[in-house]
Order: C-alpha cells, then structure tokens, then sequence
C-alpha cells in the first residue's frame, strides 16, 4: 500500500475541506486523488454500503458519483429482472460507475458493460471483480455506436435483459427532463432494443412526465415509480419484445423503499380514470366521528403522488377523499399497510379569525399544505408556528371549498 492510499484508509472520516486546507502542499501524497476517494466513500456509506465496506474499491470523479444508482435502488431492480429474465446474459449499455449492473448481474451467467467513457471502464475492470463480479466483459465504446455495428451484422446477439440509463444532461451540463432529450434517445433505439433482447428496462428521470413516456415507447409492460425515505428517486420503465405491437394501459407500480419495508401500490391509468370517489363531509362526517375518536388522515407517499393515483388510492382503500384536488384522505377506521403516513385526527379548525386564533394556542407542529393558497412558510409566519413537535397539521381545502387546518398525531 503506497502512501497516498494510507492517506485515504486514515483519514477517510475526516472533513474533506480541512484535509485540504491542511494538506494541501504535501508532496509525499496525491492529496487530489485522496480527497476525491474520501469525499465519494463518505458518500458511499449511505448511497452504496456494500461498496463502503471493500477497501480496495476506486471512486469515479463527483459526477458518476451523483448519478448512479443508490444500492437500494439498484436492489429493487434486481427484485423486477428476478421475476421476468432468464439467467443467461444481460447488456448494460450505459455501464458508468458499475452499481446497476453489478447487483443486477448477480441473477446472470454473463454481463456486457459498455460506457464511452475509459476512465470508468478501467474502475469497471478494477471494481467489478471486487463486487464478486468475475462474469463481466467491458467494452469501452458509445453506446449507439455499439448498437449500430450490431444492426450491420447478419447474426446478432440475444440478451435476457438490456438495461439503460441515459444522460439526463445535454452537452453544456444542464439537466433535462424530457425523455427524447435524454442521450441516448431511448424512442430511436426503442425497435431495435427490443430485437435484441427479451427484457429492455429503462431508468428515467423521477422528473419525467408518466404519459409522455407512456405516448413515447413500445412494447411498455409496466412503469415502476421508486421513492427512497419518501424522495422519489428514479422511473423504471420495462418493455417487452412480445408487446412491441400491441398498446394498452401498463401497471403502474408505485414503491417506497424504508428501513421498515417497502410500501407498494398498484394501478394503472384506466383504473384511475374510471374510479369514482366519495368526499367528506365536514359538517356530518366530523360531527358525527370525532366524538367518538375514530377519524384517520392519510396522506400518500410520494410516489403515489407522482404517479397520479389520486382517485384509485382512495377507492382501494375504501377512503373518502377531503376534496378532488387535495389529494388527502379520510376514514373511520384504521386502514392497514397503507402507503404513506396515517395519522389519528384529534381537530379539524375552519380558517377563520375565531380558527386562527385556536391554531396559535398551538405555538408549535409539522405543517403541510395540501390545495392550499399559502406556501408553509407564509402560512407558518401568519400562525406564529415553530417547526417541529408531535403535532401535525393540514391546511387544505375541505369538499364545501373552505380552508382548514386538519390536527393530527401519529
């Protein structure tokens, strides 16, 4: 071990800033080279334990760093090619820092990783094998290119599964949204993709819009929307040789992934167009249950919201919304396994001069706006609220088109 990795194994937890403040000048080290695999294994402890606790592993500059897979994220794909792929082969054409395909790998005989970029493709050759990954083959070559020499051959591979996560920046660094903006457009290879393999999955931008994709490829089988601790994190799309002709509405599967489990929600598009909620009522609804201690809040996690099952949620779960456009619900009884924050209402107080008054006597409480006019800082400031506490409060708008604030506590 040369100094320079005694260095990084020594120093690791420390504060990257001061390390450099304070060793800047030396010369017995590569104090660049050190402090870019300190800050990324700082990083690592959280994104990607399993890679934190190999010492050997070489880190990518911050870029790779920040846009590959979380090992949580990675995990659950892991979890979907299980359930569909055989375990012959799998292509990543967009290999980057490796943690895609390395625990996705994991279900396969054999994996190919392309990226462009030969920096990384040497941390493939060095990293990959530490991960357990000695099936591997890494070409060093754009991606779009690799596909093209395939097209001009008269005997092409076959893949179980091809994964692909494309740029989602342009060529000054911005960031996109759109997925025809990504690089590579997935839309021009979505054919031939599917040609090639049985399985195409697809990680998207949690940005994108779900109908836009949907209106962009073929052969959709389903669209799962990943949250981490309530963040959305990433769309998968999964596409199919064998539905390429056909269009239909895909499931849709909502996940959020916790240290307590994964909450999960299914539908699709057309269960939500067609679902037909019940709203609350404040004034017989409240009136009549709060006296008796068995009104519930619920409020959908993040993914949920994101994918739009605004009306579905409330229909499988046998919920009544507080509004169509405020997207919380309402029960009499205590509603298991569902996905999101649940909460025992104790008040629900019309905003109104008598309301507001009542409100401040709280002087502290979680606040959360749902279809509501105010941002919470602007609504915190006229309430006099500090942040945080065992309280929790809802300011929406109730079915009769007022302004409440819903007290709960979990």
């Amino acid at each position: 071990m040369n100094k320079t990795d005694e260095f990084i194994l020594s120093h690791r937890n420390e504060d990257v800033r001061q390390l450099a403040l304070k060793y800047i000048n030396n010369k017995d080290i590569n104090i660049h080279y050190a402090l870019t695999q300190i800050s990324a294994w700082q990083k690592a402890r959280i994104k990607l334990p399993l890679w934190a606790q190999k010492d050997d592993i070489i880190y990518p500059e911050h870029l790779p760093m920040e846009q590959c897979s979380s090992q949580a994220t990675a995990e659950y794909k892991l979890e979907i090619v299980k359930s569909l792929c055989k375990q012959e082969n799998m292509i990543d054409l967009t290999a980057g820092f490796g943690v895609d395909c390395s625990i996705i790998g994991q279900w396969f005989k054999h994996i190919t990783a392309i990226d462009r970029n030969e920096e990384l493709c040497k941390l493939l050759l060095h990293n990959l094998p530490i991960m357990g990954c000695d099936n591997i083959s890494v070409i060093n070559e754009d991606c779009e290119q690799y596909l093209s020499s395939l097209k001009n051959k008269e005997e092409k591979p076959h893949f179980n599964l091809l994964f692909i996560d494309p740029a989602r920046r342009d060529k000054n660094g911005n960031k996109t949204f759109l997925i025809n903006d990504c690089s590579p457009d997935v839309c021009l290879l979505n054919d031939f993709m599917l040609e090639i393999a049985d399985i195409v999955m697809i990680k998207l931008s949690p940005m994108l819009d779900l109908t836009s994709i949907e209106s962009s490829l073929k052969g959709i089988y389903n669209i799962h929307v990943v949250s981490v601790n309530n963040e959305c994190k990433e769309i998968i799309i999964v596409l199919k040789s064998e539905l390429k002709e056909q269009s239909s509405s895909p499931e849709i599967v909502c996940v959020n992934i916790t240290k307590q489990g994964t909450e999960t929600f299914k539908f699709t598009k057309a269960e939500e167009a067609t679902a037909i909620n019940t709203f609350f009522d404040y004034n017989n609804d409240f009136a009549n249950d709060i006296t008796n201690n068995t009104l519930y809040l619920y409020e959908p996690n993040t993914s949920i919201m994101k994918s739009g099952a605004y009306k579905t949620t409330a229909t499988k779960f046998g919920l009544k919304k507080i509004q169509q456009n405020s997207h919380l619900y309402i029960s009499t009884n205590k509603v298991k396994n569902f996905p999101g924050r649940q909460f025992k209402v104790v008040d629900i107080i019309q905003l109104n001069k008598e309301g507001i008054k009542k409100i401040k006597a709280y002087k502290q409480a979680n606040l959360t706006t749902r279809n509501f006019p105010q941002s919470v800082n602007e609504l915190r400031k006229k309430l006099n609220l500090r942040d945080g506490g065992n309280t929790y409060m809802f300011a929406t708008t109730m079915s009769n088109n007022l302004h409440y604030i819903i007290i709960g506590e979990k």
